[in-house]
């Protein structure tokens, strides 16, 4: 599992999603991982993200260190703010909701 991997999520989808971006080349880790996730339904490529070593890893390296993690504090409430990471990408030349 990922803890806190709406970012990563986020770069993964402008990443893997991105046709005919010019110069974009994903290397072997994603393109394999492209390659193999192909035909997932969303559900299954999710615990793809989140069972590949090498991108758990990847996202690990940059994650925060905090020795403990309260369950209210992963949370969020009103005093506290959550972020989340989305992304939008051109589809049929546009981009949209």
């Amino acid at each position: 599992m990922i803890p806190n991997a709406c970012a990563t999520q986020a770069l993964l989808s402008v990443l893997l999603n991105a046709e005919g971006a010019s110069g974009l080349e994903l290397g072997s880790t994603l393109g394999d991982f492209k390659a193999f996730t192909g035909d997932f339904s969303p559900e299954l490529r999710g615990m793809a993200i989140g069972n590949s070593d090498s991108i758990r890893e990847a996202h690990n390296s940059f994650a925060r260190a905090e020795p403990f993690m309260m369950e209210e504090s992963a949370k969020g409430g009103k005093s506290e703010d959550v972020f989340h990471f989305i992304a939008y990408l051109p589809f049929g030349g546009k981009v949209g909701i």
